[in-house]
């Protein structure tokens, strides 16, 4: 049973063969049904990328694995903080080249919902001051990536 997810999205790769064969075979339902879950509380991600997350829809630059998370994953860490921006700049440069990065930034600008990679939920939680300093995070990383990439 999948039960209530202690981090915001689970990797898919955590779970068992069995969870994602179970949520496989719900996406072949009716996507009006399946939109009205709430899929966050289990840690999945918003029904808009739940197929490319599990691997049924082509990967979004957002899904692509760079080392040992996928790229959403490392965005999300190292805007929260949990780990150096550097760690992150360097797994995905590594992992995507320049036209992905360019694709990446134009998916995230948007389509930044799909992973909440902006954390609006926080401004809600923690005030606009602090959503702000998050929202200036990741600008900095996304232009460090472009930069890096030669973009």
């Amino acid at each position: 049973m999948l039960g209530k997810s202690k981090e915001r999205y689970r990797l898919h790769s955590d779970l068992t063969e069995a969870q994602q064969t179970v949520i496989a075979e719900s996406l072949g339902v009716d996507d009006e049904y399946m939109a009205r879950f709430d899929l966050e509380s289990l840690g999945l991600p918003p029904f808009t990328s739940l197929r490319r997350w599990a691997g049924l829809a082509p990967a979004s630059p957002l899904e692509l694995r760079a080392g040992k998370w996928p790229v959403w994953k490392w965005l999300k860490a190292a805007s929260r903080g949990e780990i150096k921006d550097a760690a992150a700049i360097t797994a995905i440069g590594k992992a995507l080249d320049a036209q992905q990065i360019a694709e990446l930034c134009r998916i995230v600008r948007d389509e930044a919902f799909d992973y909440d990679l902006f954390d609006n939920q926080l401004r809600d939680r923690k005030g606009e001051i602090e959503a702000n300093a998050l929202h200036a995070r990741m600008a900095r990383l996304f232009a460090a990536l472009l930069d890096g990439s030669g973009g």
